[in-house]
């Protein structure tokens, strides 16, 4: 998310905003949950007064005596915003309203009518932020509709260290194995979830096979060697 635009100034709050502080209160709740693989019903927030009478967002654990969740999300959290700002991109309902897909929960039900992706973009917007799936279209012009979070996560970050766009989403070997990408000038090859028959089967091949799960991306920029 860095760049060379001018700092960002800070975002002003009045009553008329708050769904839509509301709307990225909960998009910032199920983009942790699925960018750290936290349960929803672990962790809750809400919008609360500074001290310097400022309005901010709080979240936190809903565990008795806390699980950890909050602390990781505080860790991660431009991780958080980058997936909260996908789902409300990308989710198929109006962006006037919401749905489960996006922003609803049976723990929000009472603001189901004040909730919208629309509220919450406009919001990212005026921060500037960009969603995951939206560094990978910039760099290497290309929609990932139906490519897990995780493998276009490991993506924007080979696009933001220059690793020349791959071959995405395509069966390759003898039976057809299902890679994420291929480079093919140094038959790199990136695969998700555990298959040893498929992952033997691209070695026999001459294929350097890496799986997501075990991956990071400083390691594949160095095995796929080309930049653009």
């Amino acid at each position: 998310m860095d760049d060379d635009r001018p700092p960002v100034r800070a975002v002003s709050y009045d009553k008329d905003s708050e769904s839509h502080w509301l709307s990225v209160l909960y998009a910032l709740l199920e983009g942790a949950s699925e960018a750290l693989e936290i349960s929803r019903d672990d962790i809750d927030g809400t919008l609360s007064w500074s001290k310097d009478g400022k309005r901010s967002i709080v979240l936190f654990d809903t565990v008795p005596g806390g699980a950890g969740a909050s602390k990781k999300i505080a860790e991660n959290l431009q991780r958080v915003v980058r997936f909260a700002v996908d789902r409300v991109s990308r989710c198929d309902c109006g962006e006037e309203t919401s749905c489960y897909g996006c922003l609803r929960s049976y723990r929000n039900d009472r603001h189901h009518d004040r909730l919208s992706r629309a509220g919450a973009l406009a919001i990212f917007n005026e921060l500037r932020i960009e969603g995951v799936r939206d560094a990978v279209d910039g760099p290497w012009g290309q929609t990932l509709t139906h490519t897990s979070s995780s493998v276009i996560e490991l993506f924007a970050e080979l696009a933001t260290l220059g690793v020349a766009k791959p071959q995405i989403g395509i069966d390759i070997g003898e039976y057809y194995w299902p890679a994420e990408a291929l480079w093919t000038e140094s038959r790199v090859v990136l695969v998700e979830g555990e298959d040893d028959d498929r992952d033997a089967a691209l070695a026999a091949d001459g294929y350097k096979v890496y799986r997501v799960a075990d991956t990071v991306a400083d390691q594949l920029a160095e095995a796929v060697g080309n930049t653009v």
